[in-house]
């Protein structure tokens, strides 16, 4: 996420960013860490949305219309962050994890939206549903075959579940913040979109990635 902020920021290949969809995820039956060790479905679905939504905000603020689309599971109550292992090492499971980082998305969109209030830069939270996307690769056999029936049954087609994200793009809401959920908008009263909890994630991540920053650069020492 570094690299890629800094090809497009210290070298102004796009010193204007009307419109930042946030679509990246994973899946895995076992935990795995990325070279920072990070957990990483917490890194890839969490953190690097949190990475781009706040480097990239001063080319979004430099557009006349800008938008940042942040695509998870806002609406869903489901999950809940474990505030004392948001890396999931003591207890891992494919499906809580992925809620964990879902509930993360949904704090993050209040966190920004609360941040960024002066330079109206929209923050929406969409669900698009289940939709006929995704590697399942990554899965064991019965669970492909699981899926892969049920998407077949009812999953949304990916036009179907894009199509929204075309309109936000084309005419971005005028609030700082707009949840919706397959169509639907979702009241920001809603537990997971906790204002308290929001901050207090920020904060966390905003230490986190701080920590992260000077392991891998260290400042030399003085003198």
């Amino acid at each position: 996420m570094r690299a890629a902020i800094a090809t497009v920021t210290v070298t102004a290949a796009a010193p204007v960013i009307d419109a930042l969809a946030l679509f990246a995820n994973r899946q895995a039956p076992r935990r795995t860490e990325t070279p920072d060790g990070l957990e990483a479905t917490f890194a890839l679905y969490y953190l690097s949305r949190y990475l781009l939504s706040h480097e990239l905000a001063p080319a979004l603020s430099a557009s006349a219309a800008p938008v940042i689309v942040n695509v998870a599971g806002v609406g869903t109550i489901r999950g809940r962050l474990q505030w004392e292992d948001l890396q999931s090492t003591r207890r891992y499971g494919m499906v809580r994890t992925q809620l964990q980082a879902a509930r993360a998305n949904d704090l993050l969109g209040v966190a920004f939206a609360a941040e960024h209030a002066q330079k109206m830069i929209p923050y929406i939270l969409y669900h698009p549903g289940f939709t006929r996307s995704g590697d399942l690769s990554v899965l064991p056999a019965p669970t492909r075959a699981a899926i892969r029936i049920a998407a077949h049954l009812s999953a949304r087609p990916i036009d179907a579940s894009v199509a929204l994200i075309h309109e936000f793009i084309d005419a971005p809401p005028t609030t700082a913040l707009t949840a919706i959920d397959r169509g639907k908008p979702v009241p920001l009263s809603l537990p997971t979109l906790d204002p308290t909890d929001a901050a207090r994630l920020a904060e966390v991540t905003a230490a986190l990635v701080a920590h992260l920053d000077n392991t891998r650069n260290p400042t030399p020492p003085r003198g």
